[in-house]
């Protein structure tokens, strides 16, 4: 009885339990992308770091950013990763858009 009582002053309320709280990746979502990264690019696990702001960002959910750090500060590469279909994308900057590799 508790429970239904609970669930209806949840429903007048207005709380919507279906919806999943956003959690950004963790420290093992990050290191998948950095591996699937590596095998796909051949780029150096080393040079692969997390992108923590893009990480943090809700409208992101379900993709893992990382980005490849290019030597002698000359910018870098940003990958996004959906581990869930085991697929890495490139951002190309020219066209302005993600690119699957």
């Amino acid at each position: 009885m508790k429970t239904k009582i609970l669930l209806l002053a949840l429903l007048i309320s207005g709380c919507d339990m279906t919806a999943t709280p956003f959690t950004p990746p963790s420290t093992n979502d990050i290191e998948q992308c950095q591996i699937l990264v590596t095998n796909t690019t051949q780029y150096a696990a080393e040079t692969i770091i997390a992108n923590d702001v893009e990480n943090q960002s809700e409208s992101n959910r379900g993709w893992v950013f990382v980005d490849h750090i290019k030597p002698a500060q000359r910018g870098d590469i940003n990958f996004r990763c959906n581990l869930e279909k085991n697929k890495v994308e490139v951002w190309a900057p020219g066209a302005a858009m993600w690119n699957e590799l």
